[in-house]
């Protein structure tokens, strides 16, 4: 029998709570944080043992939403890929998620649960009766030499990293602050208005991940100069243990002959790898990722209503998002309205 213990996050035991090869950033106490700031929500870590023997943690954070109590691990919207469990052995998921579930309901209030789970793939789905999506990415492996990675990759992709170093244009590693948060959150407005679209964040996410995760190792923030050092693109990119992840890209229109956004790929995904990171997860599918030959992964997102009507409702406020993005996009093009920065719709993962 799996016994829960809800940890306050201030009491964690971190040497405990952090020793797990496959924990992600996503499960990170500074991560946990950020979404709390970014989403006025309430923490829930819970401790797993069996007979008194520590399985493992299981970590989300309780929000509002229509004026129902929701629990996400994580939540659309959160830019989090996935949290759900760290365990000793994964094996135990499946056994876990019912009583997991029960007692996420019991315990909180909640009326809705969604969870993200990188363990459980495609072939899990006939064995969980919750209602489940599939979310999928793309990933390479770079523990790998330079020349072998980029022979991994199609042939323009390798002519874009090249012309960007012939063409004078460098990379660096810049401060985690304000700043650039600002820089990054513009080029990307740019980035959207091409698509009659307004940015999937604000510039408050980006500030406050910045905030909490900036000081450590697992963020590094990248900007891209044309020869005049004008800044031409941004990265963010976050990681721990052997996964990294591409977090957020934007460049300027006018710039992109330099081609920055390939070169920002390439610079964070070797820095993250000079950090022990062995993969590297797109956060995502995109037609423009599909240069670097990437492999497709798939796992599960887990949706369990207390009443039925809940998990409908959910997937009407999803459509209702991307119809509300993409009028706040018509509407900014015909007003010229340059200045996103009050735009409070998030992202989509």
């Amino acid at each position: 029998m799996y016994d829960f213990e809800r940890i306050d996050i201030e009491k964690i035991n971190i040497e405990e709570y952090y020793n797990f090869d496959t924990k992600s950033v996503f499960t990170s106490v500074e991560w946990l944080r950020f979404l709390e700031e970014d989403n006025d929500g309430e923490i829930v870590v819970l401790r797993i043992t069996e007979d008194g023997k520590l399985i493992g943690y299981f970590s989300g954070l309780i929000i509002k939403k229509f004026g129902i109590k929701i629990f996400g691990s994580p939540f659309k919207g959160w830019s989090t890929r996935y949290m759900s469990y760290d365990l000793y052995d994964n094996t135990l998921i499946k056994d876990l998620l019912e009583p997991t579930v029960k007692y996420i309901f019991k315990s909180t209030g909640c009326l809705y649960i969604e969870i993200v789970d990188k363990n459980l793939g495609p072939e899990d789905m006939e064995y969980i009766k919750y209602e489940t999506q599939l979310v999928t990415t793309l990933e390479i492996p770079i523990n790998k030499s330079d020349e072998e990675i980029l022979a991994g990759v199609k042939r323009n992709c390798r002519q874009f990293i090249h012309q960007f170093e012939n063409r004078g244009a460098t990379a660096e590693i810049s401060e985690p602050n304000d700043e650039f948060a600002r820089e990054m959150y513009s080029q990307i407005c740019e980035v959207f208005a091409k698509q009659n679209l307004v940015p999937t964040f604000s510039l408050k996410k980006i500030e406050l991940m910045l905030k909490h995760l900036g000081e450590t190792d697992m963020v590094v923030c990248v900007t891209a100069r044309n020869p005049e050092g004008v800044p031409i693109g941004c990265y963010i990119g976050c990681g721990m243990n052997k996964k990294c992840f591409g977090w957020c890209i934007g460049s300027r229109k006018e710039y992109l002959w330099y081609r920055p956004n390939e070169y920002l790929f390439w610079y964070g995904l070797r820095y993250c790898r000079g950090h022990g990171r062995e993969s590297y997860d797109f956060s995502g599918v995109a037609e423009y990722k599909y240069k670097w030959n990437p492999n497709e992964v798939a796992y599960l997102r887990i949706m369990v209503g207390k009443y039925p009507f809940l998990i409908s409702l959910r997937n009407t406020a999803k459509k209702g998002y991307w119809k509300l993005l993409k009028a706040k996009g018509i509407i900014r093009k015909k007003f010229k309205d340059k200045d996103c920065e009050n735009s409070e719709v998030h992202n989509e993962s």
